[in-house]
């Protein structure tokens, strides 16, 4: 069996895995893309809390549709987070900072000791109650989004397609340096 150069051993270390991550890339797009268009009826959502588990805290909409009561979580299409530090000897800032901008964008200036909870986010961003359509599948009323201010594709999905490409375009680079083949 032949040896490889090492051309073609970077090639292969770097392309492989940036072929992987385009792949990933365009089934996150795939699957925005298919729930769209899945996704015909529409019904009127109400924010019922804040979901914690993300950082900064994503709205949940309840939804009804024949008699059925379902939650859908509105994943901001990106955030910005800042923490400031308190120095010396004084007390923790237990304030925060948020709202969203109109690129679908959640900020979150925070300091080290900050508390959230549904009551003083929903004064800051939207209220509790406050109303969105809500687009779900007629044959599976679970399977649901909802409205965003934005269209763009994801920014997971484009940070994911970048560094895809980026491998394969450094290891193309490197075959050509090395010598493949």
């Amino acid at each position: 069996m032949p040896a490889l150069s090492t051309g073609t051993l970077e090639l292969l270390a770097l392309g492989g895995p940036g072929l992987v991550l385009v792949l990933i890339a365009l089934a996150i797009f795939g699957r925005e893309r298919s729930r769209r268009r899945r996704c015909t009826a529409t019904a009127e959502g109400s924010l019922c809390k804040y979901d914690f588990l993300h950082e900064p805290p994503a709205p949940v909409f309840e939804y009804e549709v024949a008699g059925a009561s379902y939650t859908r979580l509105r994943p901001w299409r990106s955030s910005v987070i800042k923490e400031w530090t308190t120095h010396g000897d004084g007390p923790y800032d237990l304030d925060f900072e948020i709202w969203a901008d109109d690129n679908d964008c959640c900020h979150l200036d925070h300091g080290p000791s900050y508390v959230m909870t549904n009551e003083n986010v929903s004064k800051a961003l939207w209220a509790l109650g406050t109303r969105m359509g809500v687009h779900y599948d007629p044959a599976d009323p679970s399977v649901s989004y909802v409205e965003t201010k934005s269209t763009k594709p994801s920014v997971n999905g484009l940070i994911v397609l970048y560094m895809g490409l980026g491998l394969v375009a450094l290891g193309v680079v490197l075959f050509f340096v090395f010598g493949g083949a």
